[in-house]
């Protein structure tokens, strides 16, 4: 599974599993790549594909120190066929194999083609066992990532209106027949203006948005070779405030290579 497919599955059912966010140190350098279709592109309980099914996938570098960088790209990312997102990242990962611990820190740039626009953020997530904890920041780029359906708008350098904070907590438990349980529970913090809605000229504006709590449970199983899931989110969003469909049942299938 690739690295930003985990840092995505803080609520993206892009990859189910919650543990061992961090690619742990391995004796030579790696090249992997990884690819996923699934029936919604879901992020921190949003639909962001809105209703569109994406396909995924992107290629990961990982060296015998533990540090990583790689590239990852989604299809319906604006809610259309022809929207594109397309993700940066580098980092740092590292495992304390007798304590079961797991570090893993980096960098993750947002962009967005089809709408000019862009976000970037900082992370830290922590896993004990089984366990994992995670913090997202965002550094002020003066673009807001959130949309009205497939509507984006720019957003001024000195208007404060970025997510400040991203924290999630997930869990998986093995089952019988070597299924897979995951359960995430994430908490999204906004700054003022934080949201996109339509305004009264029918042009996109931003507005005062509150914490955001979403949710996700599901169940993936390898079947010759390729990760079968099945993932239900959620969230106690405002749906005046934002189209992008929270309550979603969601299909995956991911191969990686």
């Amino acid at each position: 599974m690739s690295k930003i497919s985990k840092i995505l599955a803080a609520s993206s059912v892009a990859a189910i599993g919650m543990t061992g966010f961090g690619q742990v140190a391995v004796a030579d350098d790696v090249v992997s790549a990884n690819v996923s279709l699934l029936t919604h592109y879901i992020f921190r309980g949003q639909d962001l594909s809105n209703n569109v099914p994406a396909i995924q996938g992107g290629f990961d570098f990982t060296h015998d120190t533990g540090a990583y960088a790689g590239i990852w790209a989604s299809s319906a990312a604006g809610g259309d066929d022809n929207s594109i997102e397309v993700d940066f990242y580098l980092g740092y990962s590292t495992e304390l194999r007798e304590y079961g611990v797991g570090i893993d820190f980096g960098y993750l740039h947002y962009d967005f083609p089809h709408s000019d626009s862009e976000d970037d953020e900082l992370y830290f997530i922590g896993s004990y066992n089984d366990l994992s904890v995670g913090v997202w920041l965002e550094l002020d780029t003066g673009t807001d990532r959130l949309t009205l359906g497939d509507e984006s708008a720019e957003v001024a350098d000195d208007s404060n209106s970025n997510t400040l904070a991203y924290f999630n907590v997930g869990y998986d438990y093995s089952l019988p027949a070597d299924f897979l349980l995951s359960v995430a529970l994430g908490y999204q913090t906004f700054d003022s203006d934080a949201v996109v809605v339509e305004g009264s000229a029918g042009e996109p504006e931003f507005v005062e948005a509150d914490e955001v709590l979403d949710w996700m449970i599901g169940v993936s199983k390898e079947v010759g070779g390729v990760e079968l899931g099945l993932t239900y989110t959620d969230s106690n969003i405002d749906g005046d405030l934002i189209s992008g469909n929270s309550d979603n049942f969601t299909i995956s299938l991911s191969k990686s290579l």
